[in-house]
């Protein structure tokens, strides 16, 4: 029986960021890989356009094989982790500029979907697992820029191939290192794919 598959995605470089702890954490994870479970993925920019387009040839590649979880994970400025409950359709911060140059007003395309927000169907599970990792969260808001738009790609997938599917927020390392990251990432995942 083969061993569950993970895929995770991370992002790059942006607003100054230069080394993103989403991308670190997911090519750690992908060059040292846990042994429990097989892990691949990849560090998408942070695109309106490219990311979510990467996020679904990543995916299809995979074929016939389908990932057992689907995660996606960013970087936010605040200390701890947050697991996002929902993706919305329209993005928030119009006026915020990716990697190429484009604002989200004008990435934002109409019909992107029929529904307004879009929930993970392990909503139910999270608040238990949470209980054991002190600093994680739950959110309602994926922050409306790049990671709200690969999150809601995440989630259409996940609905159609019946497979859950999360968007982490990991911290900055100066509130936690590489390594604690890995580890209590992994802390987190572990359950999900037993």
């Amino acid at each position: 029986m083969p061993r569950p598959l993970l895929l995770i995605t991370g992002f790059g470089p942006f607003e100054g960021v230069l080394e993103n702890p989403s991308g670190r954490l997911v090519t750690d994870l992908l060059e040292r890989p846990p042994g429990d479970f097989d892990v691949v993925g990849e560090v998408l920019p942070v695109s309106f356009g490219r990311a979510p387009a990467r996020l679904g040839e990543l995916l299809a590649e995979l074929a016939p094989r389908v990932p057992d979880l689907a995660v996606s994970t960013g970087m936010h400025r605040q200390p701890g982790f947050r697991v996002e409950l929902l993706a919305r359709r329209r993005l928030v911060n119009a006026e915020r500029v990716d990697v190429d140059g484009v604002v989200a007003a004008a990435a934002d395309p109409e019909g992107v979907s029929a529904q307004g927000v879009l929930e993970t169907s392990l909503a139910a599970r999270l608040p238990e697992l949470l209980e054991d990792l002190p600093g994680w969260r739950l959110s309602r808001d994926a922050g409306g820029y790049v990671c709200e738009r690969v999150y809601r790609t995440l989630l259409e997938w996940g609905a159609a191939a019946e497979r859950p599917a999360l968007f982490v927020h990991v911290p900055q390392y100066e509130f936690r290192g590489p390594e604690a990251q890995r580890e209590e990432t992994l802390r987190f995942l572990r359950p999900l794919l037993g």
